[in-house]
């Protein structure tokens, strides 16, 4: 629960605070970087992706299908490929932003998929 709680709170805060710094440059900019909330989303919903998937295998169900594993595995694949080839203004953060696109989709669907 509060890793969904810190997962949303976390998305909003990032939209409202570049929404901000577009229409006032430097507004936020100056006193912290906006995207400490982005990996804050990313990390709450990392966490909450986790637990749903230990929620659904403490009620005896299957945490993949076959065809859902295969389609998260390909666009993990190819997501990946692509920040890696296109992520040269990353620096030393490519691997680590790679690594994170390789994840999205299977934490995207663990997401979107619980009832």
């Amino acid at each position: 629960m509060v890793s969904r709680i810190g997962f949303f709170v976390s998305v909003i805060s990032y939209f409202i605070f570049l929404a901000l710094e577009w229409l006032r440059p430097g507004f936020v900019s100056f006193v912290f970087s906006p995207h400490l909330f982005l990996a804050g989303g990313i990390v709450f919903g990392v966490v909450w992706g986790w637990g749903q998937v230990e929620n659904r295998e403490s009620a005896h169900q299957p945490p993949y299908q076959m065809k859902e594993y295969v389609v998260c595995l390909l666009l993990g694949l190819i997501l990946g490929w692509v920040v890696w080839t296109e992520g040269r203004g990353f620096e030393e953060f490519r691997v680590l932003v790679t690594l994170v696109t390789l994840l999205t989709p299977s934490t995207l669907y663990h997401l979107l998929s619980t009832s």
